[in-house]
């Protein structure tokens, strides 16, 4: 995590200055925010140099900005991918930290509309939040599944409910009902 979100970042500053690219944008993730974790502390420090860079190589020099949001449904590393090899492979239940975990919900074209709008309109200095994603109740989504859970507890490194920024958090916000989480499941799968 040290060599991609910060040494990475360094070099994507630098190599963006010296090959003439205009614009740069960040993905980052709820964990930069209030980060617990030294990998929500490596994005927060990805953010800070993004958006430090700006005017570093002068008024011709590139822009950077940031995008911020959350879990991406379905990515690689979550819990949706993680549950369906479980259930394929005939399991009843599936590991959780806590059923009252929220995470916010965001599918991988909301993620393409926010970046591609950021670039667009970019003027160098930005953090784009969404401020209109949903989330979801783990405990929902276990129920979604139709599966059972294996309670496991929150470790140390893990919060309970994420947030982007001090006004938006997952605890808070619009919650997916088990019923728009099936849906959400199916979607997905076609």
């Amino acid at each position: 995590m040290v060599k991609t979100n910060i040494l990475g970042t360094m070099n994507v500053i630098e190599a963006a200055a010296t090959t003439g690219v205009a614009r740069v944008i960040g993905l980052s993730s709820d964990k930069a925010y209030q980060p617990i974790s030294p990998y929500g502390q490596s994005k927060a420090l990805a953010e800070s140099l993004l958006l430090s860079a700006n005017g570093m190589y002068g008024a011709e020099g590139p822009r950077y900005a940031v995008a911020r949001y959350g879990n991406i449904w379905g990515a690689q590393g979550s819990i949706v991918p993680l549950w369906r090899v479980l259930q394929a492979s005939g399991a009843l239940r599936v590991p959780v930290t806590s059923l009252d975990c929220t995470r916010f919900y965001m599918t991988v074209g909301e993620a393409v509309r926010l970046i591609w709008d950021l670039a667009v309109k970019m003027q160098g200095g930005e953090l784009v939040i969404p401020d209109w994603l949903p989330a979801y109740r783990i405990g929902d989504l276990v129920m979604a599944f139709g599966l059972e859970p294996q309670v496991n507890g929150l470790p140390a490194w893990e919060k309970l409910h994420e947030s982007m920024n001090e006004t938006l958090c997952s605890r808070d916000a619009y919650q997916l009902t088990v019923k728009e989480l099936r849906e959400a499941l199916a979607h997905e799968k076609t």
